[in-house]
């Protein structure tokens, strides 16, 4: 019998959603355990926020030993624990369904630079953390639309550059 594989996280996290998107895109079973060091049953607002308590998993020995940087997701696979959204979807893309990145190495290379772009510019801990936290876990009175602001601009510098791309190339 396949052992069936195991993902960390929770399902309003960006990060997460890479993963569970590719493990969806392979056709491939998971559980799925709620794991999260800044929100917990019941809300989409950070624990600090409501005073509910986190999911918890990630600050576990057996979490960090899984992932030594307590933050998901993560995923099992067997004895293979893979931790970062970007390595756990290229491993599934790999291993499960290499029609994700085109059949090749050639396929990985061209897909590869654009997935690591939108993390070295900060699309996850840089704009979308701060407009999904500001406009989602964030009661309206407390929000600071500064930030806000600067996300929504954050985003149409980096999306214009894709843009400018997908034109020059027709792709």
């Amino acid at each position: 019998m396949a052992q069936v594989l195991r993902l960390f996280g929770r399902p309003s996290s960006s990060n997460t959603q890479k993963a569970m998107w590719a493990l969806h895109e392979a056709q491939k079973a998971f559980e799925f355990t709620l794991a999260s060091a800044r929100l917990g049953a019941g809300s989409q607002l950070l624990c600090e926020e409501t005073g509910v308590k986190p999911y918890g998993v990630v600050d576990t020995p057996d979490y960090q030993r899984m992932c030594p940087t307590k933050q998901i997701p993560a995923l099992l696979d067997g004895d293979l624990a893979l931790w970062e959204s970007h390595s756990i979807v290229r491993y599934v893309a790999m291993k499960y369904a290499p029609q994700l990145h085109l059949d090749s190495a050639e396929g990985m290379a061209r897909c590869s630079p654009w997935m690591d772009w939108a993390l070295a510019e900060n699309f996850t801990m840089g704009c979308n953390h701060d407009l999904v936290d500001q406009i989602a876990r964030i009661p309206p009175g407390k929000r600071n639309m500064s930030l806000v602001l600067a996300a929504h601009q954050g985003y149409l510098d980096r999306l214009r550059l894709v843009e400018d791309r997908l034109q020059e190339t027709q792709a």
